[in-house]
């Protein structure tokens, strides 16, 4: 569980993001939307199917995907679930999924 995240979002005096905040927040903002679009695609499902299971609206999901918006931690908890991902791994912009590493590690032994 990314602390530094849960801290930041439940205790505003926390100083951890405070000098490079705006910086920051809107790189963690674009991975956060990139990871959930990512394992969303991995998982076969549409934008529509991934809201239903974690119980919201598609825009709002596609607004979240687009980086245009900041979930709660539990929207982050409730997206997790239903792609069968810890809310860690969506927030993590170093982790990739071992189904994903075995099809780069395939595509370059076929290239060379």
């Amino acid at each position: 569980m990314p602390w530094d995240r849960v801290l930041y979002e439940c205790e505003p005096a926390y100083a951890h993001f405070r000098p490079n905040r705006a910086n920051q927040d809107t790189l963690d903002l674009i991975s956060e939307a990139q990871q959930i679009r990512r394992f969303r695609k991995q998982a076969g499902l549409t934008q529509a199917a991934l809201a239903e299971k974690a119980g919201m609206a598609r825009p709002n999901l596609a607004r979240i995907e687009a980086g245009r918006y900041r979930p709660a931690l539990e929207t982050l908890e409730r997206i997790a679930s239903a792609l069968g991902y810890s809310v860690s791994m969506l927030v993590s912009a170093q982790t990739i999924p071992h189904k994903e590493r075995q099809q780069k590690t395939s595509r370059k032994r076929k290239a060379a």
